[in-house]
Formats: C-alpha cells, structure tokens, sequence
C-alpha cells in the first residue's frame, strides 16, 4: 500500500498533457538528461558512502571528537547522497553470518550488532538533518519490510522529508498496522508532519498513553495549532486528560493565545483530580499564569480547595498561583507558617531559604534577595559547598529579575562557580540579560 501511494504520487506529478504531444520528446529527453546527471552523481558518491558507512562500524564506542568527525563528513555529502545512504537506516543491512563458534563469536557477533546500530542511528540521524527530497519510494519501503530499528528509523526520516502531505499519507496508512516502539515513531511522526483528521484522533485515543503523550508533544514541536480544538474536545473527558497529564500542559503552553477559560477549566479539574501524582498536579498549578485568562475570577475561585489540601506541595502550589492571579489574601496564607519559623528560630538558616524561596516564586524579588542573603550569612563558611549552591544561583537570579546585574555579577564571583554550573546558567532564561552582557559576560566563560 505504501508503494502504491507514492508510485501514484510520481504518476501525477510527471504526467504529460495528451494535447501537447509535440513536447513529449523534449520532456523525455529532459528527465534522460536528469537521470543521467543523477546516476553520475550517485556514482561520485559511492566510494565516499561506502567508507563513512565502513568507519562508522569499525568500532562500537567511537571516541567523541571521532564521532563528531563522523557526523561533520556525513553532513558534508549532502542531500544528494541520500539515495545512497537510505539503505543503511536498517541495522541488518548488509549483514551475513561470520564463521566461529561459542562464546567467542557470540561475543563478537554482539559488538558487530553494537557498531551496526551506532551505523543506523547516525545515518538516520543525518538524513533528518538533510531532509532530502524525493526520497519516498526507497523509505516507504524500509518501513515496510525492515527490521524493527530499520522500520523505526524509515519513519522517522519521512517525518523529515520536505514533501509533508505525501509523507503525510505514508504515515497515517502504516498507523493502524503498527504496534510498539514503531507505532509510537509513526505517531510521533504524525504530530510533524500533519495528519488526516481521523487518524489525529485515532492517534490522540490510542490505548498506548505514551503514544497520545508523543503525539502531543509532536504537535507542540511543530508549531501548528491547527489540532487545538480536537485536543480540547478529548480534553473535556477528564479521564483522558489525566492519562496525558504532562503532554497535554505541554502542548498548551506551547499555544497560549489558544488558552481561553474554558481550556483552564480543563487544565484545573488535573490539578483536583487526587488520582495524579502530587508532582503532576503541581506543575499544572504552577503553569497556570503563564496563561492571560486564569486571571477570571472563576479559575481563583476553583483553585480555593487546593489552597486547603492536606499535602503540603499542592497547598503551596494552589497558593503561589493564587498569589500571581491576584488574589491578595493567598500571600499572608502563603507565608504564615515562614513567618511562624522565622520568628520562633531566628538564627536558622532553613527558615529564611525556605521563605525565599517561596518569595521568589511570586516574583517579590527584593523581600527574597534580603532572605537567601540572611540564609547564606548564617551558614558562613558552609555557604560555599556545593550543598548550597542553589541558594547563591537564586539570589543571583532575583538580582538578574531585579535589573541588578552588577550585584548578580558580583553574587556569583562571590559562590565560584564551577564548570557544570556556568554551563547550566549559560543556557537559563533568567540569566540571558548577563550571559549576552559586553562586561559581565565573562563569567560564563
């Protein structure tokens, strides 16, 4: 079926008009000429293919800097090599049985299998970087009758070609025949590229939550907001929305200017429903203003159960959201039991972390710059072990907020930060005003 759909696709796309018979011999001779440079080209590329593929297997454990080379050259050969790489996706390519006997050929055979899965997964790898064109035929078919990694692989690579609609229809056919690690591919597959209404909702239903949970975050990677009402209709059965959690608040955030009241109704029945893990939950409370419409008063006044929960991560959540929606009475419950503390063991250094934590949260950035400080003064000497490095980031990080990038710059001089730190707040959002800064920049180094 997969070959029918794309054999009928080249069909129309190269059919001559029957009145314009005088140019048939033109066109014939322009797709010989095309055929002709492609085969010479494919010919050029040949030996440069068949020794990328062999180095690649040469060793199951490449080092880094030879792998990087690796990817660089594969790169380097770019779309036009495709044909001759497509084959290589599949692990079992070109395998046959090597003579020996006991342990030592099953040893062997298992680093032979070791390099030939690095093989594919590095050439698959390259074919979605190239998206090369007028590759259907060939992938279609490895989807078929492969090895299950090969099939895996195919899939992958046609989410990435450049034809999306032909792509489209390969994929939404081979869905219903699928199961495993490939159905999951192909619906991963389905949320790039598109898919027909029907199949969506097949995919969104799955029985398989981790193939409805890849799917959202397909469609989320995609950017096309296009199934946001499907989404939302299965979202109005809560059962289904708590299957998904976590995709689901994924795939919202993603589209926020699609976030009315009525997806937030949605996304607060998760955080009521007990049946979901506490983290799940709160991570929904704490997404929710993010969203312009949580500020309508009936999403504060749904949060207010929350607010009361027995378990102490909810409580907090439900009250710091609340606290960033408006609701001014939220904070003085939000800190009272900081406070309480605070007051009853002055000189912990615990109490004024755990409040500044909480004031950080909602975004009072001076009252908790003045708590993490009092938390770090008290720790003196112990303050610059790695236990409590979090606390000089989130100082750092109310600075940076604050607009004091000089004090931030100064804070983190102050912790020392090591490699893995510079690196993790090279890539963090808060700290972009000082990483791009001309001076302060520097640190990051």
């Amino acid at each position: 079926m997969l070959a029918s759909l794309v054999l009928l696709g080249a069909l129309t796309c190269s059919t001559a008009r029957p009145h314009q018979e005088s140019e048939t011999p033109s066109l014939e001779s322009a797709l010989e000429r095309y055929r002709e440079r492609r085969d010479a080209v494919l010919e050029r590329l040949r030996a440069p293919v068949s020794d990328l593929v062999a180095r690649l297997e040469a060793s199951s454990k490449p080092g880094r800097l030879t792998l990087e080379e690796l990817r660089s050259s594969l790169d380097q050969l770019g779309p036009e090599a495709a044909l001759l790489l497509i084959p290589w996706v599949d692990p079992e390519a070109g395998t046959a049985p090597k003579p020996g006997d006991g342990a030592e050929r099953d040893g062997e055979e298992e680093t032979r299998r070791a390099a030939r899965r690095l093989r594919a997964d590095e050439v698959t790898a390259a074919l979605v970087r190239m998206r090369p064109p007028g590759v259907l035929a060939p992938l279609a078919e490895i989807a078929e009758t492969a090895s299950p990694l090969g099939r895996r692989n195919a899939a992958r690579v046609l989410a990435s070609v450049p034809e999306r609609e032909r792509a489209s229809a390969l994929l939404a056919d081979l869905f219903p025949r699928t199961s495993g690690a490939l159905r999951l591919e192909v619906a991963r597959g389905l949320g790039k590229v598109g898919a027909p209404p029907e199949v969506l909702r097949a995919a969104l239903t799955d029985s398989d939550a981790e193939v409805v949970e890849a799917v959202l975050e397909a469609l989320a990677q995609s950017g096309d907001a296009g199934a946001a009402d499907t989404v939302l209709e299965l979202s109005r059965d809560p059962a289904w929305g708590a299957r998904v959690a976590e995709g689901l608040l994924a795939f919202w955030r993603r589209f926020p200017d699609r976030v009315d009241t009525e997806v937030l109704h949605t996304l607060v029945a998760l955080a009521l429903r007990t049946s979901l893990p506490a983290d799940v939950r709160v991570a929904v409370l704490r997404a929710l203003p993010e969203f312009r419409a949580a500020k309508d008063r009936s999403i504060r006044q749904e949060l207010e159960p929350l607010a009361r929960s027995s378990t102490a991560s909810i409580r907090e959540a439900a009250l710091i959201t609340s606290v960033l929606l408006g609701d001014r009475g939220a904070r003085k419950a939000l800190l009272s039991s900081f406070d309480r503390t605070i007051k009853e063991s002055p000189d912990w250094w615990k109490g004024y972390a755990e409040r500044g934590r909480v004031l950080l949260a909602i975004h009072d950035y001076t009252a908790a710059a003045k708590d993490l400080r009092e938390a770090l003064d008290r720790l003196e000497k112990r303050a610059r072990t790695s236990t409590h490095e979090e606390l000089w980031v989130d100082l750092a990080r109310c600075q940076v907020r604050s607009g004091k990038l000089a004090r931030a710059a100064s804070t983190l001089e102050e912790m020392g930060m090591g490699r893995e730190v510079r690196e993790r707040l090279r890539g963090d959002p808060d700290f972009k005003p000082l990483v791009e800064h001309s001076r302060y920049g520097k640190l990051f180094d």
